[in-house]
């Protein structure tokens, strides 16, 4: 009888290149670079105690398939296949077998408790190590030489010195589970890099109203503009970003010479924002810890007041402030990126995210400026328009409609704005600070201010 479909593992190994073992391991499995194995357990001779394992040759992968027809031939008196028994686990199965290497392992003739605390020793030097940032070879090379010394320290004094600095060679697998530990040179040497690299998770939008939780943040428009005396600059964007309907408030604002954006620039925009009917006095407000918001500190206790135009006392507004280094964790920064990149780069004089690698319309020369910033205000809140009426994808959680469409359902369930006029937010915002009447006028930021009810 002519069997052509098992074929020993031998001639498997043989057509695959590699040894008998690692296609025995594979029966073992079941399992052979993604096929699943037929494999048969006959008596004859050879084998493991007389067992042959022999594997169905269409369950091999097909570039085997085809190398083995030539050597196919005739099999008489087939032997009959046993039942293969239930194996059983290993009594150390869950257990680790090797300590630090093979090599080591047998080289050395400590008992299991010692190896075990010398193993524990060099994982806390290979992490000491990565912690501190040494390189991959460096670390296999230094964990080597502390093995060698702390066996030695042991007591273990080697007749062949040289096979055993051999045997204390690191395993890759030693460096590799313990790589984790190159977090901590990055948290202390570049802790941004850390920060953005760590996992995140996405909040739902599902069931929150508008202006539930707003985000505020300031941001550079990678957009080159031009002075009035010829000199180029770039605006700056004080942006506030309602999560749950993905629209955002915002203002330009540009300066005649080197200036960052103040307290006073971030009131204004915020206060607009309240005032306005579609938009109103968010219930929290997520910022960063930067001077420009020093405002937000005074939010809380005036809202606790009665406002005209507010609900009067009780309700109290959130202020929470981003901890350092996490941008990535406040949604308006994406915001940011994906505006810049869909809508901004379409504008001329786009110089795109990286300031130390501006682009260049050719060698030598940059981006020519798009105009004035009074050209340049018009053309930003044009394609902010466009993003508001742009239906969105699914994973922005908006369900594939525009910011506008979901503010218009929430609209027709019944919300409404809480608004304040502009004086009362710069009201509530502001501190009390003493001053000396002195000839009618007094001091303040280095200006002199006076009136007719000073000079009385």
């Amino acid at each position: 009888m002519t069997i052509k479909e098992f074929v020993p593992l031998t001639a498997i190994a043989q057509l695959a290149g590699i040894s008998r073992q690692a296609v025995w391991k594979a029966c073992q499995r079941g399992n052979w670079r993604g096929h699943s194995l037929e494999v048969r357990v006959v008596r004859g001779k050879g084998g493991n105690a007389g067992k042959q394992y022999l594997v169905n040759s269409t369950s091999l992968p097909l570039e085997l398939q085809l190398r083995l027809k030539p050597i196919e031939k005739p099999v008489q008196n087939r032997p009959k296949p046993i039942a293969r028994r239930g194996r059983r686990d290993r009594a150390d199965k869950g257990k680790k077998r090797v300590v630090i290497s093979r090599q080591w392992d047998a080289l050395v003739p400590f008992d299991p408790t010692t190896k075990a605390g010398i193993a524990e020793d060099l994982k806390q030097e290979i992490r000491g190590l990565l912690a501190v940032g040494a390189a991959w070879g460096h670390v296999k090379i230094l964990a080597r030489n502390f093995l060698i010394e702390t066996t030695r320290s042991w007591g273990f004094r080697p007749s062949d010195p040289a096979s055993f600095e051999k045997a204390c060679s690191i395993p890759w697998t030693l460096v590799s589970e313990q790589l984790q530990y190159r977090k901590v040179h990055q948290f202390r040497t570049n802790r941004k890099a850390y920060e953005d690299s760590r996992p995140r998770g996405r909040r739902s939008i599902e069931g929150m109203r508008p202006m539930e939780l707003v985000v505020g943040d300031v941001h550079p428009i990678d957009i080159h503009l031009t002075r009035a005396d010829g000199s180029t600059c770039t605006a700056k964007l004080i942006g506030f970003l309602d999560w749950a309907t993905g629209r955002v408030w915002c203002d330009l604002i540009a300066f005649d010479t080197r200036g960052g954006v103040n307290n006073r620039d971030v009131i204004e925009v915020f206060a607009g924002m309240v005032e306005h009917p579609a938009f109103g006095l968010p219930e929290a407000l997520y910022i960063d810890n930067g001077k420009e918001y020093g405002f937000a500190t005074y939010l809380d206790d005036a809202m606790t007041l009665t406002v005209p135009g507010f609900d009067g006392p009780g309700r109290s507004m959130r202020v929470i402030k981003a901890l350092p280094y996490n941008a990535p964790a406040k949604p308006i920064e994406r915001w940011f990126g994906d505006f810049e990149s869909r809508y901004l780069s379409t504008l001329p004089g786009w110089i795109a995210g990286n300031r130390m690698n501006k682009r260049q319309e050719a060698i030598g020369r940059t981006v020519a400026p798009y105009g004035t910033f009074e050209d340049f205000v018009p053309a930003f809140f044009g394609l902010l328009k466009a993003y508001h009426s742009v239906p969105m994808g699914k994973q922005s959680g908006l369900k594939g409609l525009s910011p506008n469409a979901i503010f218009q359902q929430h609209v027709a369930a019944g919300w409404s704005a809480i608004i304040m006029s502009r004086d009362e937010v710069r009201a509530s915002v502001a501190r009390r600070v003493e001053r000396t009447v002195i000839q009618g006028a007094f001091q303040m930021s280095g200006r002199r201010w006076s009136c007719e009810e000073l000079w009385q």
